[in-house]
């Protein structure tokens, strides 16, 4: 009977083992990026996460050459989050290079144009714009027709609005942008 109990026992503490080792990993992989906001590439709270290195608690692959069997890291490319305004947004890999620009506008606390490179000579500076994340305080918010909303919380409401005519180089489709919409996240 005393060889019986200590099977059970050791049986008990492997999986007890490896139930926390399985949730300490998950755990890990659901974390939010660290960004170190001191840095200059991360003003106000906004960092940019390459995912790519990113692999699910599954993943058998080793360091060196990673393969992630996770959905998210193999169909995305970065995380942007934005710790000041409490938000994050997952971009593919039509957006490689992508830049986060943050301009002041009448009413609205916080503008953001997403931008892409191209070598359009239409477009000044290189950079498109497709999509631009307009942020509001629920006071000064008054739906507009040019701008759809996205989402709000207890303080702001969200909102955006896309470029009206795409440059001839450009890899992001309508079906990007609204992949990217898709994926807002209030933290």
């Amino acid at each position: 009977m005393r060889k019986k109990n200590k099977v059970a026992l050791i049986i008990i503490l492997i999986a007890v083992v490896a139930g926390a080792t399985s949730w300490a990993l998950i755990k890990k992989n659901n974390a939010k990026p660290d960004c170190d906001t001191t840095d200059p590439a991360n003003l106000n709270g906004e960092c940019k996460v390459d995912l790519s290195s990113i692999q699910s608690a599954t993943s058998t692959s080793t360091a060196q050459n990673p393969t992630p069997t996770s959905t998210t890291a193999a169909n995305f490319s970065d995380l942007y989050h934005n710790a000041q305004y409490g938000f994050d947004l997952t971009f593919n890999s039509a957006w490689k290079g992508y830049t986060v620009s943050r301009k002041s506008e009448d009413k609205a606390e916080a503008v953001y144009d997403i931008g892409i490179p191209t070598k359009d000579s239409n477009i000044t500076n290189g950079i498109a714009v497709p999509l631009t994340v307009k942020i509001f305080n629920k006071a000064d918010y008054q739906a507009n027709s040019t701008l759809t909303k996205i989402t709000e919380n207890a303080t702001y409401v969200f909102v955006y609005s896309i470029w009206e005519q795409a440059p001839s180089d450009a890899a992001v489709t309508e079906k990007d942008i609204a992949n990217v919409i898709s994926t807002f996240k209030l933290n």
